[in-house]
């Protein structure tokens, strides 16, 4: 990986793998993208670029890495103090590999998991309350 100048005069860097983002499309909880503020909270091309001084049809380019599985730290890393050493000298973001770039983090069976979860949760909840009130 280095910088190297092209015939034409321009600077170019060679080496970097990267992938091309395009825009999402955020939901409604999602908040507002605020780019005075610098505030980003969804994928948006022509605003970044914008925001940036750029054309809005600059392309939108992530970095990944080589070969491995990076993680980022987790709270519970952070919590737990290891965040020391290799972890803390992970650049932030830390990039990820092809394989993680094309791996959905939130499977459906996963989300199901959480509602179900949360639902049993609610639920327990609930009759405790319920056998609390009985008893008064």
């Amino acid at each position: 990986m280095g910088w190297e100048e092209t015939e034409a005069g321009d600077v170019c860097v060679r080496g970097v793998e990267c992938v091309v983002r395009a825009s999402e499309s955020p939901s409604r909880f999602v908040p507002a993208n605020d780019p005075a503020a610098g505030r980003w909270h969804a994928l948006d091309g022509p605003a970044l670029a914008g925001a940036a001084g750029l054309p809005a049809d600059t392309l939108l380019l992530e970095v990944v890495r080589g070969e491995g599985r990076t993680k980022a730290p987790t709270p519970m890393d952070v919590a737990g103090g290891r965040t020391r050493g290799a972890l803390a000298a992970a650049p932030t973001p830390t990039p990820r590999t092809l394989a993680d770039v094309g791996s959905v983090t939130v499977s459906v069976a996963r989300h199901g998991q959480y509602a179900a979860t949360w639902a049993t949760l609610a639920a327990a909840t609930g009759g405790l309350a319920v056998r609390a009130a009985r008893r008064r």
